[in-house]
């Protein structure tokens, strides 16, 4: 009884073991992406008075829910315009948000299906890009932003 009861505890910690590499894993792969993408993402386009788009406009996750928000950290000229199209590049959601400083929209994605999809901010010509993946995490849906 005692060895059929160490051959089950045995089994259990290999099956633990194995489950914790694997998340391991593919936590370090994610890791791996957002690094990589932020390396190539980094695009500076100037606003009509030639600020840097990049500091006026932040597109960020909200942890533990599947809401992007799109925040105004400086004045703008121009009203912002969102949108989020699919990886078609069909248009699945436009909204104009407010120009003035310290405005925050937030974006539920959730009925979003799995894949790629990119949010847009346009201010007058100038315009700033993101790349969302939806995606199952243990059978959970969640996202992250190509930085």
């Amino acid at each position: 009884m005692l060895l059929l009861c160490f051959n089950k505890s045995k089994e259990i910690f290999k099956k633990l073991k194995n489950s914790i590499m694997k998340k391991s894993i593919i936590l370090t792969a994610l890791v791996s992406v957002l690094s990589i993408g932020s390396l190539f993402a980094n695009t500076t386009v100037k606003t009509a008075n030639d600020k840097e788009i990049s500091k006026a406009i932040e597109v960020k996750g909200l942890t533990n829910k599947m809401v992007l928000t799109v925040s105004v950290l400086g004045d703008m000229d121009a009203t912002p315009l969102v949108k989020i199209n699919d990886s078609e590049g069909n248009n699945l959601y436009k909204k104009a948000i407010s120009n003035k400083a310290g405005e925050t929209q937030g974006f539920n994605i959730s009925a979003l299906a799995l894949g790629d999809y990119t949010l847009t901010v346009t201010s007058g010509t100038q315009t700033i890009e993101k790349q969302v993946r939806v995606l199952d995490l243990d059978g959970k849906k969640s996202y992250f932003i190509f930085e």
